[in-house]
């Protein structure tokens, strides 16, 4: 009799050990079939966004599935994506499998440690309000997961300098524990900003599936989503530490 109520509030955990397996597809794909490596994470991020909107709408929103949900976005958006970028443009090939490509991507993925730890003391993990300190982890797995998917798209070999790989994953470390406030992607100031934003997701997801560029149009939407989050922080002044 019990049983459904059960099923219910076991599905937002189901959902966000989805996007595990999406990470850890990310791993398997990573060295050998990069650009399905990325879609793994851009599926991951789907689940990332779906799994805290079911809690809500059944009721079944619990301190364990704050903790499971950071525990997943670390693997899957910290672990996962900074492998794939140094298999993808970082690994040098140094002496014993070790090159300073390592060391960009170990930052990327401390930083996002650092910004989940955050994230659970603010609220037990919920960040109210139209902004959110620092940027999400999510987004920052999709910048540089669709920085790849971009390169093999539309033939932008130059995203796979090193240098500037290095210097996209260090700013993104930097940026996950800043200060810097961000819009929020889960509430939204006005709903025609809420369409825009779902409308530039589902164009992109919709010419990936159909196998156009989707990639690069979800990269754009990243730099888009980062440029407006910097332009504000310098229109406010200094963030406040």
């Amino acid at each position: 009799m019990n049983e459904r109520p059960r099923l219910l509030a076991a599905l937002p955990s189901a959902i966000t050990l989805l996007g595990v397996f999406g990470g850890f597809m990310c791993l398997v794909w990573a060295a050998s079939a990069p650009y399905w490596a990325a879609c793994a994470v851009i599926g991951a991020s789907l689940c990332d966004m779906i799994d805290g909107r079911v809690a809500r709408m059944t009721g079944t929103s619990s301190a364990f599935g704050v903790q499971l949900d950071s525990l997943a976005d670390l693997a899957s958006f910290g672990v996962a994506p900074a492998f794939l970028v140094y298999q993808w443009g970082l690994s040098g090939g140094g002496a014993a499998g070790f090159d300073l490509g390592v060391v960009p991507v170990f930052l990327f993925v401390a930083a996002c440690a650092i910004r989940l730890a955050r994230f659970n003391l603010i609220a037990g993990g919920a960040e109210p309000g139209f902004h959110i300190v620092g940027l999400p982890t999510p987004v920052a797995a999709l910048f540089v997961t669709t920085l790849t998917m971009a390169e093999h798209e539309v033939g932008w070999t130059w995203l796979r300098s090193m240098p500037l790989l290095i210097a996209v994953v260090l700013v993104l470390a930097v940026l996950m524990v800043s200060r810097i406030q961000f819009p929020s992607y889960k509430r939204f100031r006005s709903r025609s900003r809420q369409l825009a934003f779902f409308a530039a997701i589902t164009a992109g997801l919709t010419l990936l599936i159909a196998g156009g560029p989707g990639g690069a149009v979800l990269f754009v939407l990243m730099v888009a989503y980062v440029v407006v989050g910097i332009s504000g922080a310098l229109v406010r002044g200094p963030a406040r530490l």
